[in-house]
Parts: structure tokens; C-alpha cells; sequence
């Protein structure tokens, strides 16, 4: 794992937090079952992460960061 992975995986557990991350899921108007089979992860995990019940561990969490900053910026191009 690199320094990059550590501070995502970071970043990913503030968003939890926060819950800046369901918020985010919300404004592109994607729903929790079609985010949580495009990271590879259970809609009961993502749920459990965006109500702050857990937190998003390893690849899992880089997956749903990297998921939410596509989401943010509106998708690919």
C-alpha cells in the first residue's frame, strides 16, 4: 500500500463521518444498491458507512472515494 492509498483511505473515513458521502451519492442521484455493486461491496456495507455505523476499510474505501469524485464532477467526459 503507498502513501496515496493511506491518505484516501483517510479522506474516505472523514467523508463517512461527515456524511458528506451519502450526500454526494444524493446530488447525482444514484442510489445505494447501483454505487455499492459498481465498488465491488454489499448495499448493507455502504449503507452501514454512509450512516457512520462503520467505516470503509482498504481497496473497498479507495474504490467508494474514487466512486464519489466521478460522481462529484459529474462522470466521465
Amino acid at each position: 500500500m503507498h502513501l496515496q492509498d493511506v491518505e484516501k483511505i483517510s479522506r474516505a473515513r472523514s467523508l463517512t463521518a461527515s456524511g458528506e458521502g451519502r450526500r454526494k451519492r444524493e446530488l447525482a442521484s444514484v442510489t445505494m444498491r447501483e454505487l455499492a455493486s459498481a465498488i465491488g461491496v454489499d448495499a448493507a456495507t455502504l449503507s452501514r458507512w454512509e450512516t457512520g455505523t462503520t467505516s470503509p476499510r482498504g481497496a473497498a474505501a479507495i474504490r467508494w472515494l474514487d466512486a464519489l469524485r466521478v460522481l462529484e464532477v459529474g462522470g466521465p467526459r
